[in-house]
């Protein structure tokens, strides 16, 4: 069994708005047998990936598959997933700030939750020449610059993110995920069905859901800074009515309870 080893790295300063990361999964050479299986948590970001290693089985709670994809986009995520490789693990991602991948896939966010889709249905043949150029250069460094020259130019042509829901974005990131709906609606000057719409084209999923999902997440962080987490304090914290609602959303996105999945 192989150690998989995830780094992340920043891309160009031009590009920061736009892209979170870029991060790389690595086993560092072939195995035999069945490597360990990762769990992906929804994050409310959607990512390209480049798999240049073996395919990888994903499961869901309805069905194990196995993705052949070589070059493709992971939407925003409502569900976890457990990945698994057999094999060499060699993959390198581009992960997109909330709302701005629309400005470089073109499709609309909410056509692509929960799915894998190729990368060359949105972006043709540019996106097969991008993928083998950065198989080819295989140095990690060096995929990065591809990338980033790749982005760059995509950016400077793209329509970016409308002000409304950047704003929406940032006001839910910022407080937590803790905003009423209706007042991140009425900050940005619309109604709530308008910025839901504005919110699902951008992002791929409800504000509400992504508040959700981001409240999650600020309970994993804080989960993270300790060996023995004080849920009930994290309930509170993070906005929760009671630890039983805590608990409701730790079950949806990640099929475990808050122990079972620190541990």
């Amino acid at each position: 069994m192989g150690i998989i080893t995830y780094c992340e790295c920043r891309p160009h300063a031009a590009l920061r708005e736009a892209v979170a990361c870029y991060w790389t999964l690595s086993s560092g050479g072939v195995y035999s047998g069945e490597l360990k299986s990762n769990r992906i948590l929804p994050d409310g970001c959607i990512d390209i990936i480049f798999n240049f290693g073996e395919p990888l089985r994903r499961v869901t709670e309805k069905r194990v598959f196995t993705n052949r994809l070589r070059w493709y986009v992971v939407g925003a995520m409502t569900r976890p997933v457990e990945v698994g490789s057999s094999g060499l693990t060699d993959m390198l991602g581009i992960r997109f700030n909330p709302g701005y991948a629309k400005s470089f896939l073109i499709a609309p966010a909410h056509e692509l939750t929960d799915l894998s889709t190729a990368l060359q249905d949105l972006w043709g043949n540019s996106g097969v020449n991008l993928g083998d150029r950065l198989a080819e250069a295989k140095v990690a460094q060096t995929r990065i610059r591809i990338l980033d020259q790749e982005l760059l130019r995509r950016f400077r042509q793209a329509e970016k993110p409308c002000g409304r829901v950047k704003l929406a974005v940032f006001t839910l990131l910022r407080s937590g995920g803790q905003n009423k709906i209706a007042s991140v609606a009425a900050q940005c000057g619309i109604s709530v069905r308008h910025l839901g719409r504005q919110f699902e084209e951008a992002v791929g999923l409800s504000p509400k859901l992504f508040a959700r999902i981001v409240r999650f997440q600020k309970v994993l962080a804080m989960a993270k800074q300790t060996p023995r987490p004080d849920w009930l304090t994290s309930v509170f914290e993070a906005g929760y009515y009671d630890q039983s609602h805590l608990i409701k959303d730790f079950r949806e996105f990640s099929r475990s309870s808050p122990n079972d999945l620190h541990h």
